[in-house]
C-alpha cells in the first residue's frame, strides 16, 4: 500500500514538472512549434531535466532562425584601416608588428550577452546527472553551433542588465529558464535540495501561473478579450491613498464580465482555530473587485479565485452568491495531466461568464 502511494506521488510529481513546461510555453507564447508540443509529452523526474529539454529545443529553434547579434566594440591590429585608428596603441605596436595599425571598430557578432548566458547555463546542465543522457547529448550537439560565443561562468551573469526588445523577444523564455536554473543551483549549494525546490515554487510559480492563465485564455478565448486590467474604485472622496485594484484576468461576453484572480500557495486553505477556511484576504479582494466593477449593481459581474493546487493540498470547486454576485473558488490541480487543466480552465468560462 505504501509502495503504491509512493509510486502515485512520484508520478504526480513528474506530471507537475511536465505541466511547468506547458505553463512556460503558454506564458512566453512559444507553443507554435511542433517540437515544443512533442517535448511536453515527456516525463521529467527533475526540474533540471525539464530546463535542459526546454533550453535545447529553444537553442535549436534560435539556430534555425539565426542567433541574435549585437554590435560589440573591438580593438585589433590590422593591415587595412577599419573604424577608428588608435594612435597610441598603433605606435606601441609598430615596433613589434610592422605594417599593422590598431583600429577600434564595431563588430556585429553572435558573441553577445544573450547567447553567452544560454551557452553558460546549457554547458552547466550538460554536466548534471539529473538530466537524462539523451538530453545531455542533445545539448552537447546544439552547443557546437555556439562556437563563436565566448563561454562565461554562470555565476557571473548580471541579470539586472538584461533588456528585451522586439528583435530579441524570442529569448525571453530561454533566459527565464536560465535564471531559474542559476538561482536554484546557488540556493541548493547554500541550503540544500528541498530549500531550493521550495524557493522556486514560492518565488517563481505564482507569477508563472498568473501569466499562464492569462495567455491561455488569450489563445483559446480571444473573442472575450482577456486582459489584465485595472478596476477603478466606485467611491466618493479622495482616491489618492486607495490601493490599486489590478486584475489578473478580465473577460467580457455580451453584457457580462468575469474577473479572475490567480493564487499560488503551498496549501490552498488557511487554518484558523483548527478550522480550515478559504484565505479571507483573497475572498475580500475578489469581492471588492466584483462590486467596484459592477458600478450600476446589475449583478452581471462574476469573480473567481483560481488556486493552483500542487501535489499536495485540497481540491475546491465552490460557488457562492455574495450580494447577488456569483463568486467561485476553484482549484487547478497541477498534478494532473494537462488535458485536465485545460478542461478546468474552460469550465470556469462556461460557468461564470457564459452562464
Amino acid at each position: 500500500m505504501k509502495q503504491d502511494q509512493k509510486t502515485n506521488k512520484n508520478r504526480n510529481k513528474n506530471i507537475f514538472i511536465k505541466n511547468i513546461y506547458y505553463m512556460l510555453a503558454f506564458a512566453y507564447q512559444t507553443l507554435q512549434g511542433g517540437e515544443f508540443i512533442e517535448a511536453g509529452a515527456e516525463d521529467f523526474e527533475h526540474i533540471y531535466d525539464l530546463y535542459a529539454r526546454i533550453l535545447e529545443r529553444g537553442m535549436v529553434n534560435q539556430v534555425k532562425r539565426g542567433l541574435y547579434k549585437e554590435y560589440q566594440e573591438k580593438k585589433e591590429g590590422m593591415k587595412v584601416i577599419r573604424g577608428r585608428i588608435e594612435l597610441v596603441d598603433s605606435m606601441q605596436k609598430w615596433g613589434r608588428k610592422g605594417g599593422e595599425v590598431v583600429c577600434s571598430f564595431d563588430d556585429f557578432t553572435e558573441d553577445c550577452k544573450f547567447n553567452r548566458i544560454i551557452k553558460a547555463v546549457g554547458s552547466f546542465l550538460m554536466t548534471r546527472q539529473e538530466v537524462k543522457k539523451e538530453n545531455r547529448e542533445a545539448l552537447k550537439k546544439v552547443l557546437l553551433r555556439f562556437s563563436e560565443v565566448r563561454l562565461i561562468s554562470w555565476r557571473e551573469i548580471a541579470w539586472d542588465r538584461i533588456r528585451f526588445y522586439r528583435n530579441n523577444a524570442s529569448y525571453e523564455m530561454l533566459l527565464y529558464v536560465c535564471r531559474c536554473t542559476v538561482e536554484r543551483e546557488l540556493l541548493t549549494e547554500q541550503k540544500g535540495e528541498k530549500k531550493a525546490r521550495d524557493y522556486w515554487e514560492e518565488q517563481n510559480l505564482p507569477r508563472l501561473f498568473e501569466r499562464f492563465v492569462l495567455e491561455y485564455y488569450k489563445v483559446y478565448f480571444p473573442q472575450y478579450k482577456p486582459m489584465a486590467r485595472k478596476i477603478t474604485w466606485d467611491v466618493e472622496g479622495n482616491k489618492k491613498y486607495l490601493p490599486d485594484m489590478r486584475t489578473d484576468v478580465k473577460m467580457n461576453f455580451q453584457d457580462r464580465c468575469l474577473i479572475i484572480d490567480t493564487k499560488f500557495y503551498k496549501t490552498v486553505m488557511q487554518t484558523y482555530y483548527e478550522r480550515e477556511t478559504i484565505h479571507s484576504a483573497n475572498l475580500y479582494q475578489i469581492y471588492a473587485y466584483v462590486k467596484n466593477e459592477d458600478k450600476e449593481n446589475k449583478k452581471n459581474v462574476a469573480g473567481v479565485l483560481l488556486y493552483a493546487k500542487t501535489v499536495e493540498g485540497e481540491e475546491l470547486d465552490e460557488e457562492y452568491q455574495m450580494g447577488g454576485s456569483k463568486i467561485g473558488v476553484v482549484t487547478i490541480d497541477l498534478g494532473k495531466e494537462f488535458c485536465e487543466i485545460e478542461k478546468r480552465l474552460k469550465e470556469v468560462v462556461e460557468r461564470y461568464l457564459k452562464y
